[in-house]
This record gives C-alpha cells, sequence and structure tokens, in this order.
C-alpha cells in the first residue's frame, strides 16, 4: 500500500508523514489556491514525470554526436560508454566509442578513436570487465583484434588481448567469473570453428569446451542475457541449436548445451524474411521479454514483441504491438517495460520509436514523451540505479528538444506515482493520477489535521492510463487530501 499526499512542503523523516499545517484555508478558497500552486509548480511536477527530458543543467551532452549510438554501458562510477556509427561528440573527435561524465559531458582522458579502423567501422555493443577494461564488438579493424577487442580503463587499445573474428559482433555480455559470450555473424573465431556464439575467458582465450551449433535463418546471434543461475538465453535469426528445432529464441545451459527444460518456440513473419529477435531482457519475476521483426509467435498474433514464462511458453497475459520492429527492450523493477525501435506506433497509438508498457503490455499512461518523443530510431535503451533512462539512436530531437544520439530520461520507479492537475468546481475537487493495471487508487479526506482517521472516496481502478480522484461534495469550509494505492 503507498500512500501519496496531493500537497507538500516538509517531509518528517518517516516518509509517510508529511506536514501540511501550511494549508489551514478554508475551502472556498481552494479554487484559488490550487490554481495559483498549479501555475507556480505543475510545470515543474510535469517535468519531472517519467519520459521527460532531462534539464541541461544535469545532463548536457551539448552537440552529442554526428551520426547514431547503437549501445550504453553504465560504469558504477556513473560514467557512461557509449559504442555507435560516429566520429565525433561534443564536436571533439571520438570514433564509434566515447565515454561520458554523469552529467554527459565528453571524459577528455578518454579517447580510444585510434582502435577503430576499416572501410567504414562501427561498434554494435560495449561492455564492461571487472578490471574497469571495456570490450567492444562491431565491424572494425585495428593492429590487436577484428570486431572484437578490449580497451584498457583509459580507452587506449589493449594490444595483449588478441581476437579474430571473420565477421561483425553484435552482441557481449560479461559473466560473473570474467568470461565474456560474444554473438554475432561470425563463423570463426581465431580460426576455429564458431558461429554467432562463443565464449572467451578474462584475458580473450578461446573456451574450447563451449562450441554451440547454430544453423537456419541467417544463423546469427543478435542479443544475450545472462539469467542469474548462469543460464544463457540468446535471440537472432536461427532455426536450430545442437540439433534442436530452435527458431530465433533459445536458453543455453551454462556448457552450451541445449536447456530442455525452455519450451522450443514457433516465430513467423515479420517485415524481414525471416523473422529475428534484436533484443532480449529479463524482468523481475524471471520472464523474458523479446523484441524483433517478427509477426507471430507459437502461432498466436504478437507483432515484434513478446514475453514467455521462464519455462519458455508464451506469456498469453501480456499482449503489445508494434508497426515497425522493435530494437531494444529494459525491464524495470516494477514490471514495466521500456521498448526502443523503429516503430511510429504501439497497440495502435501514436509512440515515436520509444515507449514505456504496463506488465500487462498496455501503454503506461504515466510515461510522457511531451512532443513526440524521439525524432528517430532509439537503438539502445540502458537504465542507470537510480532509475533514469539513457537513450541511444540516429535521433536529432526528443521531445522537440535538440538532442543528438543520446539523452537521459526522467523516470520514477515504484514509489508513489505523481499527483497533478488539481481542480476544483461546484463543489466538486479533483485530481490526476497515472495508474497501473490491477492497482486500485482512492481519494481520502479528513477536515482537520487533527483528526485521527481519514474517509475513504470509492476507489478506481488502475488501467495504465491517467484516471482523475474526486470529491463530489466538497461542501465544508476546509478540506485535506492524500491518495491510496492498493
Amino acid at each position: 500500500m503507498t500512500l501519496n499526499p496531493l500537497l507538500s512542503i516538509r517531509v518528517h523523516p518517516c516518509p509517510s508523514v508529511v506536514d501540511l499545517s501550511w494549508l489551514l484555508f478554508p475551502l472556498r478558497f481552494l479554487r484559488y489556491l490550487l490554481f495559483t500552486f498549479s501555475a507556480f509548480l505543475l510545470p515543474q511536477q510535469l517535468h519531472a514525470q517519467s519520459g521527460t527530458l532531462e534539464d541541461t543543467n544535469t545532463f548536457n551532452p551539448g552537440f552529442g554526436v554526428d551520426l547514431a549510438v547503437y549501445s550504453i554501458a553504465i560504469q558504477t562510477n556513473g560514467q557512461i560508454l557509449i559504442g555507435g556509427d560516429f566520429t565525433s561528440f561534443d564536436n571533439t573527435n571520438r570514433v564509434n566509442v566515447a565515454r561520458l561524465n554523469a552529467n554527459g559531458s565528453l571524459d577528455d582522458g578518454f579517447d580510444p578513436s585510434a582502435a577503430f579502423g576499416g572501410s567504414f567501422p562501427y561498434v554494435n555493443t560495449v561492455a564492461l570487465q571487472a578490471s574497469g577494461s571495456v570490450l567492444v564488438g562491431g565491424s572494425f579493424t585495428n593492429s590487436a583484434a577484428t570486431n572484437f577487442a578490449r580497451l584498457n580503463p583509459n580507452g587506449v587499445l589493449d594490444t595483449t588481448f588478441t581476437m579474430v573474428a571473420d565477421d561483425t559482433v553484435n552482441a557481449v555480455v560479461v559473466q560473473t567469473n570474467g568470461s565474456s559470450l560474444i554473438g554475432g555473424f561470425f563463423t570463426h573465431l581465431n580460426g576455429q570453428a564458431r558461429t554467432g556464439i562463443a565464449r572467451v575467458d578474462s584475458n580473450g582465450v578461446l573456451d574450447m569446451g563451449f562450441h554451440p551449433t547454430i544453423s537456419g535463418g541467417f544463423s546469427a546471434v543478435y542479443s544475450l542475457a545472462l539469467q542469474g543461475d548462469g543460464k544463457i538465453l540468446i535471440g537472432g535469426s536461427f532455426t536450430n541449436i545442437n540439433g534442436s528445432a530452435r527458431t530465433n529464441i533459445a536458453r543455453l545451459n551454462t556448457d552450451g548445451t541445449t536447456d530442455g527444460s525452455f519450451k522450443p518456440v514457433s516465430v513467423g513473419g515479420g517485415q524481414l524474411s525471416p523473422a529475428v529477435f534484436y533484443a532480449l531482457a529479463l524482468d523481475a519475476q524471471g520472464r523474458v521479454v523479446g523484441g524483433g521483426d517478427f509477426a507471430s509467435v507459437n502461432g498466436l498474433v504478437r507483432t515484434n514483441l513478446a514475453r514467455f514464462n521462464s519455462d519458455g511458453s508464451l506469456d498469453t497475459n501480456f499482449f503489445a504491438g508494434t508497426d515497425f520492429s522493435v530494437t531494444s527492450v529494459a525491464a524495470q523493477t516494477d514490471g514495466k517495460i521500456l521498448i526502443g525501435g523503429y516503430f511510429n506506433t504501439v497497440n495502435g497509438t501514436t509512440q515515436n520509436y520509444i515507449t514505456r508498457l504496463n506488465s500487462n503490455g498496455s501503454l503506461d499512461g504515466g510515461f510522457n514523451m511531451g512532443g513526440g518523443g524521439a525524432s528517430d530510431v532509439i537503438y539502445s535503451i540502458a537504465l542507470q540505479p537510480d532509475g533514469k533512462i539513457l537513450i541511444g539512436g540516429a535521433f536529432t530531437e526528443y521531445d522537440s528538444m535538440t538532442s543528438y544520439g543520446i539523452a537521459r530520461l526522467l523516470n520514477t520507479v515504484g514509489g508513489p506515482p505523481p499527483l497533478f492537475n488539481p481542480f476544483f468546481s461546484n463543489n466538486v475537487f479533483g485530481v490526476s493520477i497515472s495508474t497501473v493495471a490491477g492497482k486500485s487508487y482512492t481519494l481520502q479526506f479528513k477536515n482537520a489535521l487533527s483528526d485521527s482517521t481519514w474517509t475513504s472516496l470509492p476507489a478506481v481502478p488502475g488501467d495504465g492510463t491517467i484516471k482523475a480522484l474526486t470529491d463530489p461534495s466538497a461542501t465544508v469550509s476546509r478540506r485535506f487530501y492524500r491518495a491510496q494505492v492498493q
């Protein structure tokens, strides 16, 4: 149960106790008070809503990148690594990888530009090792590696990490023991046959005992995710793993063998042929959210987005669809799901390149993208420990504000939802609240702060949209309000 005070000025050490003693106004003055309060504070409160662009005073990447950001990784000190297809950041030479300070400015001491050569080099993925070294995968060459390399913590190429992949690397994840899993289009790694997936130790030595075989489709892995028990989820374009039929998504045991407890999935259609999973994410309940380019899963309509139970069965309680492909998925701890990609509509509603869904797949009405979201594709979404949302892509604007390829959005994860748009008219008081499907929202009041109990008005069921909570009989001289969420 969450209690959300409507108006507050001082919070006591106990976060559920709020001092409202300054609001000792007769109710006949409430209309003036509320609209004065709204005029003063509502723009700031709305700006703090989830999905709005963070103020440039706290995150300012300047001119950003000149082309596109494909991947984002967050260091423990708050610095941000970005990889993609670009030659500059904030008008400073940076080729394909840059490190930003927590406020979005360029870290001048990290310059890996010399690590990326080739005809049209780009970086698809960046990942962090415990030592602070940075693993990068994509399409590039340098003096030590091809398509998969390691940078020292200062950004200088680590020439002791020699790795040659014969084709593009799309994904890298670091396991708890320091080994790294890589996925991509390659068929050989350091001369050894490895189709689409391989594992190397912390020093870049190929793990000869890890040798899954994939085939069919593009025979490629686009996305990797690690479960808490060490099992490995892979997404991409394939029809067979280790001799077993598996279409585009599968789970491997830690040794690379197929996990038979994860049911086979049938994926069909899509604007590309064959269909493909570009992104995977695990939610707090161990379910797998997959985004990509497809039209059906297990014979049921699922357009570019689906969720699977922990045993691989399709979660029929989750339903959402987009008009174009999904390239990034991030699961919040509160069950909500962020998606980014090429789409312009989600569930038939305009949502340009990014949106947030409730746990059942419905649109989250509390995610406010202001003036239409992003101006172009979003390739990567990363959640900071404080809940703020980093997005990377080829956009030049977000919420009608200039933003080149990288931006940070405000976010409320858990805790009481914001209350806004208070009104008072004809003895009716009301206030708006962002709801979640499955929750109920109750407006409560008392006529004096000294009263020992709050009186509850009829509950309003949540459905993922913004709802108005009202008191139709606000006829007394003064009244105080709060909202209860259950």
